[in-house]
Order: structure tokens, then C-alpha cells, then sequence
């Protein structure tokens, strides 16, 4: 999905974020080491396990309408849609029903997350590519599965789409593995993306098959999304304790996130669950131009390996990312799961042989 759109953070400027080029790096620096399958197809019905029907229709018909309407043509946002008005709660308390384009302020949250020609497509193949996953995870054929998604999905809800997110992939994949045989199993969620997954966590808030747990950039020192993502958010009504918000600071070390992530991890082991899912965002390096943390290359092997020793079916799910070195960042966090599965085909192997 190529957006064209900047966005200025620290002085430092990202153009095209959601890019081939960043499926090619990845792509590129893990190959040989995955077999790389392409994404099923699935019908409209399995967005609607997530996300509102109105808002899917909106996303999908918004562009068509906006060229309808002539707005494009006018040079406004270099023929990319971009709300103008946003419906803030205090102030706007109806929906418009007559004219999509005005909708864009209620179902957008920010102004750098353009809506273009193709987005509805890439989109919608994106939360395709989480499914499969999950399906892959169903039917037992894999232990670890990982989901190459762009655009990336955490910042969505149900009905909500923003930074640089449309569909809530990691969360169309966790209610894929709720769908299977034995019902609405428990499911864990880690985030390690550098920002906070607002959308996952207002999809799950009140739902307590579902542990939500994120290290992200603390909103009390400008942290996008600056909102949400704050220590006593800790779940809704129906759900206590199913939200685990671990906010941190600028200049976290490689030793310092390791010991949060040991907090998050035991979170997770008392959760029992049956499955985890993980949000990999690795615009925590200490190199991308979003990140204020200090997260060596190397930190992501041992990220992973905290992660791998919880030994349970895991569908990781790519989220940010925009270093020149993401590939080598998504590999050395996937090299400890290719280990893993490499020592269980061999052992596999000399059983049969046996």
C-alpha cells in the first residue's frame, strides 16, 4: 500500500512507510530460512469477526466516492483521502448518514493516514495473510507462524483506522483461533511494537479469553498514540486484569526492556493460555527514525528467545517498523523459532527413522 504521505517525528521525516520496499527487505533477509506461502483468500464475513460492517464499507467505497464527489481532482492531498473534520466525542455526537466523505472524521483517528486508491485491496490482504496464520496454527501443521502484514493492523479497532492501520490484523487472527473445534479458547496477546496498540486493546478490553500485555513508548512523555496505553488500563468490566500496559521511557537499554519483558512474560504463564499472538513491531531499534529507545540489533534474538521458552503455539504478526536494518531485526527475532522448529523436524526425523 503505498501511501505517499510525510510524517515529521524528532525532526526526522518518513515518506512511504507502508512500501513494497519494506515486504522486499523483509522478504530478502529472511528467505531460505521460511517456507514463504501466499495468503488465502477468504470472504467478507471474516472482517466482520472484528470489525464493524458500516466501517468496512466505508473503507471500501470511500476513495471511489471521494473521486465521485470531485475533491481529487481539485489537487487536494495529492488525490489521497484525508478527513477534515474529526468527530470529537464532547463536541460531535452524530454520525452523518448522507455523505461518505464526511465520514472520515468519525472513523479516522489521525491526519497522516491517507486513504488511497488501492488501500481497501492491500488492506484487506493484509488481515488475509493474519488469517492464514491462525488457520496454519488450526490445523496443526505449524507451531510458529509469522504473518508478513503491510499495512500493519494494531492501531485499528472496531471501527477506527489510524496510524497507518485499516483492519486489526493480529486481532482477526486471535478471533481465527477462537473459531476452531474446541470454541473460544484463551488467548494471549504481546505487543513489542514501539507504540501502544490502542485498536487491540479496545477490541479486547472487556473480553476475558483474551490477556492483552504491551511495552511500548509511555504517553506521559509524547508517546503516540498519546491516549491510551497507561498502566491503569487494566482491563473492562467483564474482563479485570485481562490489560497489562507496561509504558517506558525514552533511552530504554537492552537490559532494562528485557527485565519489563520478564514482567510481561510471567503475566502471560499465569494467563495459561492456549495460543500466543505477538505484535512485532521493531521500530524499537535503537536506529528507526521513530524510536527514542536504545534496542540493539541484537536484543531481538533475546527478546525472542523469553518468548519461544513459553513453548506455545505462536502467530507473530508483523506491525512497525522503518530502519533500513527491519529485515535483520525481524530475523534475528525469528532465528530462535527457526531453531526451534529445525530441532523438532530433525528429532522428528530420527524417530521415523528409528
Amino acid at each position: 500500500n503505498n501511501n505517499n504521505n510525510n510524517s515529521n517525528n524528532n525532526n526526522l521525516t518518513i515518506e512511504e512507510n507502508e512500501a513494497e520496499f519494506e515486504v522486499e527487505v523483509i522478504e530478502k533477509t529472511i528467505d531460505g530460512s521460511f517456507e514463504l506461502l501466499t495468503a488465502r483468500n477468504y470472504s467478507r464475513e471474516v472482517l466482520l469477526t472484528v470489525h464493524d460492517s458500516k466501517y468496512i464499507e466505508f473503507l471500501e467505497q470511500i476513495y471511489s466516492e471521494f473521486l465521485k464527489n470531485g475533491l481529487a481532482n481539485s489537487g487536494l492531498s495529492n488525490y489521497q483521502y484525508i478527513p477534515e473534520t474529526f468527530a470529537i466525542p464532547s463536541i460531535f455526537r452524530r454520525k452523518p448518514t448522507q455523505s461518505l466523505v464526511s465520514l472520515g472524521g468519525f472513523y479516522c483517528f489521525d491526519r497522516f493516514t491517507p486513504i488511497t486508491a488501492d488501500t481497501f485491496l492491500a488492506a484487506e490482504r493484509s488481515a488475509h495473510c493474519a488469517i492464514t496464520g491462525a488457520d496454519l496454527l488450526l490445523e496443526g501443521k505449524e507451531n510458529c507462524v509469522y504473518a508478513l502484514c503491510r499495512p500493519p493492523g494494531h492501531h485499528s479497532s472496531r471501527e477506527l483506522y489510524g496510524g497507518y492501520c485499516f483492519f486489526n490484523n493480529i486481532a482477526l487472527g486471535v478471533r481465527r483461533l477462537q473459531s476452531g473445534s474446541r470454541g473460544k479458547v484463551k488467548v494471549a496477546i504481546l505487543d513489542v511494537d514501539f507504540h501502544h496498540g490502542n485498536g487491540t486493546q479496545e477490541i479486547f478490553y472487556d473480553d476475558s479469553s483474551v490477556l492483552f500485555v504491551s511495552l511500548h513508548t509511555d504517553p506521559e512523555t509524547g508517546g503516540e498514540p498519546y491516549f491510551c496505553g497507561f498502566a491503569d488500563e487494566t482491563g473492562g468490566l467483564n474482563a479485570p486484569n485481562s490489560n497489562f500496559n507496561i509504558p517506558l521511557k525514552p533511552g530504554v537499554t537492552d537490559e532494562q526492556y528485557l527485565e519489563h519483558l520478564d514482567l510481561a512474560i510471567q503475566k502471560i504463564v499465569e494467563f495459561k493460555p492456549e495460543y500466543l499472538a505477538v505484535s512485532l513491531g521493531v521500530d524499537t531499534f535503537v536506529m528507526d527514525p521513530l524510536s527514542t529507545w536504545n534496542l540493539s540489533i541484537n536484543s531481538y534474538t533475546q527478546i525472542a528467545n523469553k518468548i519461544v521458552a513459553l513453548k506455545l503455539p505462536t502467530l507473530i504478526v508483523q506491525e512497525g517498523g522503518y530502519a533500513n536494518d527491519m529485515g535483520q531485526c525481524v530475523r534475528n527475532f525469528l532465528n530462535p523459532f527457526i531453531s526451534v522448529a529445525n530441532l523438532n523436524s530433525n528429532s522428528n526425523s530420527n524417530s521415523n527413522n528409528q
